[in-house]
This record gives structure tokens, sequence and C-alpha cells, in this order.
């Protein structure tokens, strides 16, 4: 059995790891001009690179509608210049989204990109906090 301390040291370490979350997530909606935080939460707690949460964060923006590969590649974080890098990457991101979140939390819109599900973005929307 824990003893007290142990228990408020592991609540201690959730709880930071959940504020930067947050600070992570923030800061990839606003790289993307999003004007809405959404809180940490279950779902967002899955998705475990910068580069997922900044991709879900620019579907997030501009739901209902989607974003071409190119445009994702260029708002993922820690890479500076889209035309060095391989649009494979924006499929493998989508990837380890799906799977962490379910294969039908980022739609393809076959010949234009992916879309956020309407289902995802509701869960989301519930949880966002607003400035």
């Amino acid at each position: 059995m824990r003893t007290a301390s142990e228990l408020v040291g592991a609540l201690e370490r959730r709880l930071a790891r959940l504020e930067a979350l947050a600070e992570a997530q923030a800061a990839a909606l606003a790289a993307d001009g999003c004007e809405t935080v959404l809180a940490p939460s279950a779902i967002l707690a899955r998705l475990s690179s910068g580069q997922e949460r900044a991709l879900v964060g620019a579907l997030w923006r501009v739901h209902p509608a989607g974003l071409d590969p190119l445009t994702l590649l260029e708002r993922l974080p820690a890479n500076d210049h889209a035309r060095d890098r391989d649009l494979a990457l924006v499929k493998t991101v989508v990837a380890r989204i799906r799977r962490k979140l379910g294969a039908g939390a980022i739609e393809t819109l076959r010949g234009e990109g992916f879309r956020l599900s309407d289902a995802l973005h509701r869960q989301l929307r519930a949880q966002a906090a607003f400035r």
C-alpha cells in the first residue's frame, strides 16, 4: 500500500503532465491562429506527440472543412521547411491519431486531404474553453 506522501507525489506528477499537455496544445492551436483552447481531456491525453496535437488543432480550426496534406505538413511543429519534408509524415501522424482515437477520428477527403470527424469535433467542443 502506498503512503500518503507517495500518493501526493503521484498526483503532483500527473498534474504537471496535464499542465504540460495543456501548454503544448495551446501552443499548437495558437501557432495555427486558433482562438479556442481545448481543455486537457481524456481524448487529448491519448495524443502523446506535439505533431498529433498540432494536426488535431489544425483540423479543429477549419472544421467542417478539411486541409490538404501540404497545408497540414506546414502546420506540424519541429519542421521548418515544408518542401524539405515528406508528405508521408502527414499520413503517419493521421494513422497514429486513428490508432489512438479510433479509425473514424480523422476522415479522408479523397483527392483533397483530411478532416476532423463530426463526432470528435463535438467531443472536443464540449470540452473547449473559449478565451
